[in-house]
Formats: C-alpha cells, structure tokens, sequence
C-alpha cells in the first residue's frame, strides 16, 4: 500500500497538474504516443511502489500498481464521471475520483500480496 505521505503528494501533483490534451481516440498513432510520454511517471510511482513494499521497482507487483494507477487517472477525464461534472470541474471534485483510482490501484496491490 502506498504510504500516506507518498498518497497525498501524488493525488496533489494530480489535482493541480492540468488537464492532459484530449487526443481523439480514432487517432490511434497520437493515442499510443501521449501514452508513453507518461513512461517516466509509472517508473517514478513503480519505485515508490516497490520501495512500499520492499521489493524493486521492476518486480511485477509495483509495476502493475504504477500502471493501473497512471491508466486511471489518465483515462479518469474521458470517464463518465468526469465528463458529467459541470465545466469547469473544481479540484475537489476531480480529487474524488482520483482517490477512485488510487483506492483502485491499492486494492489490488493489497489483495496481489
């Protein structure tokens, strides 16, 4: 599990951080590409991961954490959820469903162990 510290910094970083640029998913190329620019941020959450729970940042366990939690709150502004709140979403909302994520991603670290 993610210690408190490690939690409140990253759902931080994501509540003040801006909006990634919506890319059409019928643009498959563009897609797979603003996908990997967010590589250096799974390795970072991997390792804080790993270091969580004494194992290295490559084990498959922080790995699989890192990029359920970076897929989530990637995708978390096309979700349903994001889309039905009114324009423009304050930050509290937002952090709703980023602890939906986090929360996501703890449970399956937790029940993987």
């Amino acid at each position: 599990m993610l210690h408190n510290t490690r939690a409140t910094a990253f759902t931080t970083w994501i509540a003040i951080s801006q909006s990634p640029p919506r890319v059409s998913s019928s643009a498959s190329e563009l897609r797979g590409r603003a996908r990997a620019s967010y590589y250096p941020f799974e390795r970072v959450l991997a390792e804080a991961i790993g270091k969580d729970l004494g194992q290295s940042a490559n084990s498959l366990i922080p790995r699989l954490a890192a990029l359920t939690a970076v897929a989530g709150l990637r995708e978390l502004y096309e979700s349903d959820q994001a889309q039905a709140l009114k324009a423009p979403a304050n930050a509290a909302e937002l952090l709703k469903l980023v602890d939906t994520v986090i929360r996501f991603a703890q449970a399956g670290t937790n029940e993987a162990r």
